[in-house]
């Protein structure tokens, strides 16, 4: 009717019983006034159309205050506002389900790197320095549990081989011969080479550490 759905009409017939409820507070309210003054103070009746106008000003402005809030200057298209009004909270079913896109997208890193079926695959290398290391080659490493002694190249040629046959994360660990350490030329070298290649570069301990944090 009018453009009006049922549920706006409802809600403008319940506003006008608010209403009207208010001016029948304010009549009776203003009518108690009227009788008070009358006992507590004048101690006598007060003429009869005084007490007619107060009941008849009360009511209206019992009614005036009701209206105010409850259309808050709208009639009845403050009703079409809340049935607009109405349609926010699907608005915010919207933005929930968006918001449980936003979850599910922060979950997926979570869910990857703690990934049961991620496994490490650690290629052992030893540095050497001092007289380990040959006469006049660059041979500063020992690769796995061998003895023979290879440079820098070979181990990143390992490093590439394992990538290849393995689909595991490969990770070179480290550990020092009797005269090497962190500041020897061998070890600085392969580190600045497997930081390109972005492959860890791990001491034992520090593998340890990560081998219990990855199942």
């Amino acid at each position: 009717m009018l453009g009006f759905t049922q549920e706006q009409i409802t809600q403008f017939g319940s506003k006008l019983l608010m209403v009207a409820g208010g001016f029948a507070g304010g009549y009776l309210l203003a009518m108690l006034a009227g009788i008070g003054y009358d006992k507590m103070l004048a101690r006598k009746q007060s003429p009869a159309f005084l007490h007619r106008w107060l009941r008849r000003i009360g009511g209206v402005l019992g009614a005036l205050i009701i209206g105010f809030l409850v259309f808050r200057g709208g009639g009845i298209g403050n009703g079409t506002g809340n049935g607009s009004g109405g349609d926010t909270p699907s608005t915010g079913t919207q933005t929930g389900s968006g918001g449980t896109e936003d979850s599910t997208n922060t979950v997926k890193p979570t869910m990857k790197s703690s990934d049961t079926s991620v496994t490490l695959k650690p290629l052992q290398v030893t540095i050497l320095a001092g007289e380990e290391v040959e006469k006049n080659t660059e041979k500063f490493y020992i690769v796995g549990e061998a003895s023979l002694k290879v440079d820098r190249g070979a181990v990143l040629a390992a490093v590439t081989d394992l990538q290849r046959s393995s689909q595991a994360i490969v990770v070179v660990v480290y550990k020092f011969g009797r005269d090497a350490g962190t500041k020897t030329i061998g070890f600085t070298d392969l580190e600045t080479d497997l930081k390109q290649l972005k492959v860890q570069f791990l001491s034992e301990d520090e593998f340890k550490v990560l081998s219990r944090k990855t199942p």
